[in-house]
């Protein structure tokens, strides 16, 4: 198996992987008055931490094709918005960030000049934009919030 053929299994096999998470209702119950499981925030963090790892495999060997074929913003904007998420509720290590952290960093400055100055998030990292300055709000159910808190 080439090494691009193990990547795109790799990603394929992960978002399988993340979907069933997602529909597992003891881990992501879906009825009102269901409790979140203790296992909820690591297994979120789980997630997202493998959502991550699939981006930085993106920019650092396809980034040059993705910016020839223009989808560049695209991917951008999806990464901005995992990022924003994974910020707001502290779910990356700030080591495991570092081999994206330049371009966190830029995508953050660049909201900061059209959107505003972003709220620090529980790590000191930027959180976003504020729900006052940006089209960029938020909606977390209050449930999952206290869920994504506890530690």
């Amino acid at each position: 198996m080439t090494a691009g053929t193990f990547a795109t299994r790799y990603v394929s096999l992960l978002l399988q992987w993340v979907s069933d998470q997602l529909d597992d209702e003891a881990l992501f119950p879906t009825v009102p008055g269901v409790p979140f499981p203790a296992a909820f925030r690591p297994s979120v963090v789980n997630i997202f931490r493998r959502l991550f790892r699939v981006y930085a495999h993106l920019y650092h060997h396809h980034h040059e094709k993705i910016v020839e074929l223009t989808f560049d913003a695209h991917l951008n904007s999806c990464f901005k918005h995992l990022m924003y998420f994974v910020l707001e509720f502290d779910l990356i290590s700030p080591t495991e960030l570092e081999p994206l952290q330049p371009l966190i960093d830029k995508l953050v400055k660049e909201d900061d000049a059209k959107w505003g100055p972003q709220q620090a998030a529980p790590g000191g990292a930027a959180a976003g934009p504020s729900a006052e300055t940006s089209v960029h709000s938020w909606s977390v159910d209050a449930s999952v919030d206290a869920a994504l808190a506890a530690t």
